[in-house]
């Protein structure tokens, strides 16, 4: 099966938009996700960044080439949305792979001045401080946190860090890094963990799962005994 390979990216001067998630496997959730706060952000570009073994989350259920074949097919013909296989490719030289590590290597490979924006739901945010570095990662960029209803808070020694970096999302565009904004997102209820059960069932997940993505689990039997 083909190993996931670095991927290069156009470089301009608007916004950079990441979103990192295991991607297991990609779904409409994500996507929608992505589309809303690239447009909210005026972002030139938003990234997706699949990640290896996250230390606070158990292994994904399938493995690095297949995640990063099926996220490839989903971003196909898109002209914002596209993948970044960096986390993988570290984990396959042996390294761990932490967010901190990925915003660094971004700040150097764009430069001091364009602004990243790393996104990041309200459940994460919660767990903000059992991240590497924590405090460190708006040195590097932008935090925007996807809203709900109901959301947990994070602790309040996170929130404390937080608050004095609170921006109107508008901001964002006029810094490299250091702020953080709530960006309102559509929720859909979907989720990996919904998908899997699906297809391990015998179920369709069609209109949940981009067509191409759904062929590709149909073709390699991913998901069928879990």
């Amino acid at each position: 099966m083909t190993q996931p390979t670095a991927t290069t990216h156009s470089i301009s001067n608007g916004p950079i938009v990441l979103f990192g998630g295991t991607f297991d496997p990609i779904h409409m959730g994500h996507l929608r996700v992505c589309l809303e706060a690239g447009e909210a952000l005026a972002a030139d570009e938003v990234w997706l960044l699949p990640s290896a073994t996250p230390p606070n989350r158990g292994l994904p259920n399938a493995g690095a080439a297949p995640r990063a074949q099926m996220l490839e097919r989903a971003l196909q013909g898109q002209s914002v949305m596209r993948a970044d296989l960096r986390e993988l490719l570290r984990q396959q030289a042996g390294k761990p792979s932490y967010t901190i590590d990925t915003l660094r290597e971004l700040r150097a490979e764009i430069g001091p001045t364009r602004p990243l924006v790393w996104l990041l739901g309200a459940d994460q945010l919660a767990k903000l401080d059992t991240w590497k570095d924590w405090q460190r990662l708006l040195d590097f960029a932008h935090l925007a946190v996807l809203t709900r209803p109901g959301a947990a808070t994070p602790p309040h020694h996170v929130d404390a860090f937080l608050r004095a970096h609170r921006m109107p999302k508008a901001s964002i565009n006029t810094a490299p890094a250091g702020y953080l904004a709530g960006i309102e997102v559509s929720q859909l209820a979907i989720s990996a963990t919904k998908v899997r059960a699906l297809l391990s069932s015998g179920r369709s997940a069609r209109y949940l799962v981009p067509d191409a993505v759904l062929d590709y689990i149909a073709e390699h039997g991913l998901y069928k005994a879990i």
